[in-house]
């Protein structure tokens, strides 16, 4: 192997995703995709107080033993970067672990073995590159786990240390710019996705669907709906685009186009909860009461521990002056912890 085939910044950048896969989870049984578009648009039903922000995560790797789960050759070559270190064959290990880092371009302590391949043939420019992105993988790896935790601005520090270090590192924006909108920073937020847009335009469908969701936060709704219509009119099976676009025509009160999108997200996903309860509270607005009884119904069948859909299906009963079956439903979503 030549030391010219050694990976650039961005190419290695480029792979990132394969050893760093991204995980919508739940919480209860509850979409985490929920929390997070309530933290955006829960204010238009009046109820900002009852918007939980949960940010769970990134599966963290880097460590030879992750990688190694994902990519046994990079680890057999990293081991035999090791071995030819050992006995003194500098460049044949600088050789190794470039390999290694081709196979896998997160491998942290491969680039710090290089990087001190590096330094012990005297190249040192190559070996301080090496130790810088070591360095910085390591920052957004430890930002992944605050930004698990919900700790935001220690999630912020860290991936703005990896940008620094690395300064195209798409992931490490994207990553920010989650945590931004976690605190509701949506000016910064919509500064990363931008960014991570422009060095990744066609990687990061999410940063596209989760800039307009900054848009809806900063109250440019219009801007916003411009964003999922355009991405809708590129796919028109993009099922977040029309519910993004759904809960931004709620946002404006523009309920019955509310209601349309969130019945074509449905039908392009059944089992998309989210949907359906928003569209409850959309029919809820425009007096359907039996149409929202059904959907919140539907929620509570997929999502038992779902306290804000008993809470708002009480709320329709008692519009329906089912004075019984609206209290049974508050008391359900007051064991549930709903305030």
């Amino acid at each position: 192997m030549e030391n010219d085939a050694r990976p650039t910044k961005s190419e290695s950048k480029g792979r990132h995703l394969r050893c760093h896969p991204y995980l919508l989870v739940t919480l209860a049984g509850i979409p985490i995709f929920y929390f997070i578009n309530k933290l955006f648009l829960g204010f238009y039903f009046g109820r900002v107080s009852q918007c939980l922000v949960v940010l769970v995560g990134l599966l963290v790797v880097g460590l030879p033993h992750s990688v190694a789960a994902h990519d046994r050759a990079a680890e057999r070559e990293f081991q035999l970067g090791n071995a030819l270190a050992r006995s003194g064959e500098l460049q044949a290990a600088i050789d190794a672990y470039t390999e290694a880092i081709r196979l896998a371009p997160t491998f942290t302590e491969a680039y710090l073995k290089r990087g001190d391949a590096y330094g012990e043939v005297g190249d040192l420019d190559r070996a301080i590159s090496d130790y810088n992105e070591a360095i910085g993988l390591t920052h957004f790896s430890r930002g992944n786990a605050y930004l698990g935790k919900g700790d935001f601005d220690q999630a912020i520090a860290d991936f703005s240390e990896a940008i620094r270090l690395i300064p195209e590192y798409a992931e490490a924006y994207y990553n920010r710019g989650v945590a931004c909108t976690g605190k509701g920073e949506s000016d910064r937020a919509i500064a990363d996705f931008t960014e991570t847009i422009r060095l990744k335009p066609n990687t990061f469908a999410e940063a596209d669907y989760y800039l307009n969701l900054a848009y809806c936060q900063k109250g440019d709704f219009d801007r916003a709906i411009a964003g999922y219509s355009k991405a809708i009119r590129l796919n028109p099976k993009y099922v977040k685009g029309y519910y993004g676009r759904g809960n931004a025509y709620a946002a404006k009160h523009e309920f019955n186009k509310a209601i349309a999108d969130f019945t074509e997200a449905i039908r392009l996903n059944p089992k998309l909860v989210d949907a359906y309860f928003d569209r409850g509270n959309a029919y809820e607005h425009e007096g359907h009461h039996e149409e929202a009884i059904a959907d919140y119904t539907k929620v509570i069948q997929s999502s038992p521990k779902y306290a804000e859909a008993y809470y708002r299906r009480g709320v329709a009963y008692r519009s329906k002056s089912e004075t019984a079956k609206a209290q049974a439903d508050f008391a359900q979503a007051e064991k549930l912890g709903h305030q």
